[in-house]
């Protein structure tokens, strides 16, 4: 079983609550199994260096879980990104998948344990 990008979305507003050069936005990943309808919601942050140098002017650890960095927010870089990260994770069913890609993003249903 192999997993494909669905759908990559991040709010406009949040870039423009940044400065140019100094911006972490979230971003959703929808991401579903080939073949298969439907996906689940995995969670990131893209910071620049520059939101990064600032960020640990005040902490002295920043945390690099579930971030990417880019030196400037590029969208359509970012989704060949991910597409090709995506694309290129398998596994033997869509939890062995999913556990794989929230080792650089937030999935939706990480920590729950189904009924």
């Amino acid at each position: 079983m192999r997993a494909e990008l669905r759908s990559l979305d991040y709010f406009e507003s949040d870039l423009s609550s940044f400065e140019e050069e100094a911006f972490c936005v979230n971003v959703i990943a929808t991401i579903g199994a080939v073949g298969e309808r439907g996906g689940d919601d995995f969670t990131f942050e893209v910071c620049s260096p520059a939101w990064l140098r600032s960020a640990l002017e005040t902490d002295e650890v920043v945390s690099g879980q579930y971030r990417l960095i880019m030196a400037e927010f590029d969208f359509p870089a970012l989704e060949r990104f991910v597409a090709k990260r995506v694309g290129q994770t398998e596994g033997s069913d869509w939890n062995s998948i999913a556990t794989k890609l929230a080792a650089w993003s937030r999935w939706e249903f990480e920590g729950m344990t189904p009924p």
